[in-house]
């Protein structure tokens, strides 16, 4: 099997788990990515910020809750759908390792 039957076979595994999945209920944002990001000093304040993978997108909106310009991308429709909170041109479907990052701007932090 060559690399890439095999990158699409992982592509395949993750999609058809995550893809329609509902997000469900609202979500606590992670508390140790906000610690750590306090502890390095990261002020999240008029800060450009990517979540790979955001999910629910509790700690997306945590980001744009302390000042942060945030961004998000997931695979998963419904969850791009479910987070009716951000404008839709700061959330884009992707599938990491396959698509380019839609965006057209540099973050100061990505995280996933």
């Amino acid at each position: 099997m060559t690399d890439q039957e095999n990158n699409n076979q992982s592509i395949d595994r993750v999609k058809s788990y995550w893809v329609g999945r509902s997000t469900g209920e609202y979500r606590c944002p992670n508390i140790s990515l906000f610690r750590f990001l306090n502890a390095i000093g990261f002020k999240i304040v008029e800060k450009t910020i990517l979540e790979v993978g955001f999910g629910h997108g509790a700690d997306l909106l945590e980001c744009k809750r302390r000042g942060g310009i945030v961004y998000g991308l997931d695979l998963n429709q419904q969850a791009i759908e479910d987070l009716s909170e951000l404008n839709n041109s700061h959330k884009a479907i992707f599938r990491a390792g396959v698509d380019r990052i839609p965006f057209g701007t540099t973050f100061d932090f990505i995280y996933a």
